[in-house]
């Protein structure tokens, strides 16, 4: 999942929700979704990173956020914490940090886990509790579906962010090394299966 489509998915993310007396306000899915998939691109993320971050992860830098990832598929034991940059954009409606903060607000989640549940009626559910990966990997289909395009066909899941970075990184013409360190795979001939140009 690489930019132009990438920014398609962003921009169908619903933006307002109408409660059952009529009134608009800010559709809390759609905030979510569009950071979700934003941080997940971005960070190279794999879906159980997304679901175990935490606002406690979160650190300010002139540049954006760092994200540290305290446990991993490469560090189980969490002996070495990684850090993933998360770098501002340019444009607002493509930027990390701009999509985290503004679904951080208007959930107002100040501690725990970053992505959680939206009820139907446009509410957090289960503070505390993150989204789980299957969930995760759902939002992404789901992205997808609304443009449209069948995910199955295309093969589309939450590992197409992971990849979708490498690829597009690589098609920018970023060095293996420089992908390596957004992507923390221990070999860099792996970054080569997941460049899918």
């Amino acid at each position: 999942l690489v930019p132009p489509m990438l920014f398609d998915v962003l921009a169908s993310c619903p933006a307002t929700f109408t409660t059952q007396s009529g009134r608009n306000e800010p559709h809390l899915s759609g905030a979510r979704d569009r950071a979700l998939l934003m941080v997940g691109f971005v960070g190279a993320l794999r879906r159980s990173e997304i679901a175990d971050a935490c606002v406690e992860d979160l650190q300010d830098h002139p540049n954006g956020l760092l994200l540290e990832i305290p446990r991993s598929k490469t560090n189980q034991d969490g002996t070495a914490a990684e850090l993933v940059v998360l770098p501002r954009a340019r444009i607002a409606a493509h930027c990390p940090v701009v999509l985290l903060r503004t679904w951080l607000d208007l959930a107002g989640i100040a501690s725990g886990p970053i992505f959680r549940a939206v009820t139907k009626g446009n509410r957090v559910r289960s503070p505390g509790v993150s989204l789980s990966h299957d969930r995760i990997n759902q939002i992404v289909r789901d992205a997808i579906r609304r443009l449209g395009v069948n995910p199955d066909a295309a093969g589309y899941s939450a590992h197409s962010l992971r990849a979708g970075f490498a690829t597009y990184a690589a098609s920018r013409g970023l060095s293996d090394r420089a992908i390596q360190r957004q992507t923390r795979h221990k070999d860099v001939s792996t970054v080569l299966i997941y460049t899918r140009h």
